[in-house]
This record gives C-alpha cells, structure tokens and sequence, in this order.
C-alpha cells in the first residue's frame, strides 16, 4: 500500500504559527502593524505552491488536504480583517 501525502497540512499549520506569532508580537510589543503583517499573504501562496510541486515529485499519491488550506484562507482573512479595522480606527483620529 502507497503511503498517500496530504498537501496543505503542513503550510497551514506553518501559516498559523506565524500568523499567530506575528499577531502576538503586535499585541505584546506594538512594534508590527497589522498591514505589515498582511504584506506576507504572497507567501502563502509560495508556500502552498512549494508544498504541491514537491509532493508532486516525490512520487506518493496525493491527496489535497481541503479543510486545511480553508482554515489556512479564513486565517489570512481574519488577519486581513483586523488590519481593515486598524486602518478604519487610525483613519478616525483615535489614538491606540
């Protein structure tokens, strides 16, 4: 029997690391802003992409991990969405 390889699984659980090591940076220290934090979604992508080809080549069956690479999206959203409500918050005048 063919070992079969999930892709996803690994680079969603790496995006939620970061993500939350990068959100935990702005809440503790305040030296990143959640838009500096959004500029790396195109890793993501990279990633994912990285993930693919090279289980492509490594010759196991594959099988695309599907409710990974959802969590890993809605994730990216939530960060995405907390980066809109700072820029709405700063755009405002108040301070935080």
């Amino acid at each position: 029997m063919k070992r079969v390889r999930r892709v996803g699984s690994f680079t969603s659980g790496a995006v939620m690391i970061v993500t939350g090591a990068l959100l935990l940076v702005h809440s503790v220290l305040g030296r990143l802003s959640y838009t500096e934090i959004i500029r790396f979604w195109p890793v993501v992508l990279i990633s994912l992409g990285s993930e693919m080809l090279l289980s492509l080549r490594s010759g196991e069956d594959v099988k695309y991990d599907g409710a990974a690479v959802v969590m890993m999206f809605v994730t990216l959203l939530f960060a995405m969405a907390l980066g809109a409500a700072e820029m709405m918050y700063t755009a405002s005048g108040a301070v935080m």
